[in-house]
């Protein structure tokens, strides 16, 4: 049952992190914050569905027990949820590598003009 949370619980750390991110740019910068990022951080957990082998129809989305009854049925298969905890893993360092030197740049080169 761990596993069947695990790919959930780290897409929902990704979002938080990219929520984060996208909230401080418009702090930093002082710009409108940009909401259609933010849909799209929401839509984000669409693609973990998919990879992991999960048909999910846009009309499944309102029937969320029986969505998640799926979900994890799929992920109790063998190897299914090593693979979506590979893919969460590879989704999570990608970010890591793009964003968190580019968002230490720009608080590094902010906080030198602010001086």
């Amino acid at each position: 049952m761990t596993a069947v949370l695990v790919a959930p619980a780290a897409v929902l750390v990704l979002d938080l992190y990219a929520v984060v991110l996208v909230v401080l740019r418009a702090k930093v910068y002082r710009v409108a914050l940009y909401r259609p990022m933010l849909l799209n951080i929401g839509l984000s957990t669409l693609p973990v569905v998919t990879a992991i082998g999960v048909r999910v129809n846009s009309w499944d989305v309102r029937h969320p027990v029986a969505l998640l009854r799926r979900l994890s049925t799929h992920l109790r298969q063998p190897g299914t949820a090593l693979e979506a905890g590979a893919f969460v893993a590879t989704h999570a360092i990608l970010v890591a590598v793009l964003y968190v030197p580019l968002f230490w740049l720009a608080w590094t080169s902010f906080l030198a003009t602010a001086v």
